[in-house]
């Protein structure tokens, strides 16, 4: 009975691994699709947009200010000198806005970060959970009764945390490459730079080049991750569909070798025979022999 009893829980644990394997999987298929977390990527690259669109006037300004400045400095007439200071200014305003959009770009990848930390995170608790299935696979495999199905279930649960722990490397790869776009951004909103020829729409166009770059790294890595999984969910879910009727063909098996206590029968004496009810150990019996039979 003890050895019924340890196989029972011990497949329910595993079982249970996998289904919330299965859940997390199959969430991540659609929380990383085009309509889901691609839309917020499309938001992001439309920010880079409005960035790199302020290139093109800035560096209008720029060659008018430098016109004004070799005025100013031929001429050296204070009134060319005002339009030099205010020719500089014209530079300035519009890279103002520009780095104001670079710092928007930094607050809105954190909450792009903040999803991904959370995909992260589901997939680091179930591959976690899915660990301790194996550990558990381990001892079911001592039992001579349960060595073969433990072995069908190792293949199987292998399987769920190779799809578990490609997918966390991905989303986390996809979470660096949005570092690496949130750091350019910081690091342009905060430049201090004067007006030096075209120095500022250089600026600003390398800066939206590096974004584009970095965001679309995250959604090629993410797409890929996505598409992986999406490839194995058929055989995702009838692993989870296996384990599931390994553990209620345990949990039969285990009841079957725990019939009711004559005292809680009816009556005390009754059998199927007596009162048209069946026996529970028979009955048991009938159920590990279904449960085999489906498998």
């Amino acid at each position: 009975m003890a050895n019924e009893n340890d196989i029972a829980i011990l497949t329910d644990r595993v079982a249970q691994a996998m289904q919330r394997a299965r859940v997390t999987l199959d969430n991540s298929v659609d929380a990383l699709s085009d309509e889901n977390f691609g839309r917020l990527l499309d938001h992001r690259v439309e920010d880079i947009r409005a960035l790199t669109d302020v290139a093109a006037p800035v560096q209008e300004a720029e060659f008018e200010a430098e016109v004004q400045r070799r005025l100013a400095d031929r001429t050296q007439d204070p009134r060319d000198a005002d339009n030099a200071r205010e020719a500089r200014s014209d530079v300035m305003r519009p890279f103002t806005n520009a780095q104001e959009e670079g710092q928007q770009f930094v607050r809105r990848v954190n909450a792009a970060q903040e999803q991904l930390a959370e995909f992260h995170h589901d997939l680091g608790v179930s591959g976690a959970g899915l660990d301790q299935a194996l550990n558990d696979l381990d001892t079911l495999r001592t039992f001579p009764e349960s060595r073969e199905s433990a072995d069908e279930l190792r293949t199987r649960v292998n399987h769920l945390r190779d799809l578990t722990v490609n997918a966390y490397q991905g989303v986390q790869t996809a979470s660096n490459h949005l570092e690496n776009a949130k750091g350019a951004a910081q690091a342009f909103g905060r430049s201090d730079m004067g007006v030096d020829k075209y120095r500022l729409s250089t600026a600003i166009r390398e800066t939206g080049a590096e974004l584009q770059g970095d965001v679309a790294k995250t959604r090629e890595g993410l797409g890929t991750v996505r598409n992986d999984l999406a490839a194995e969910m058929p055989e995702v879910h009838e692993s989870a569909e296996y384990g599931y009727r390994q553990a209620e063909l345990a949990d039969a098996m285990r009841a079957g070798m725990n019939p009711t206590p004559r005292a809680e029968q009816t009556g005390g004496q009754e059998t199927e025979a007596g009162n048209g009810e069946q026996d529970p150990r028979l009955r048991a019996a009938q159920q590990a022999s279904h449960f085999s039979n489906e498998l």
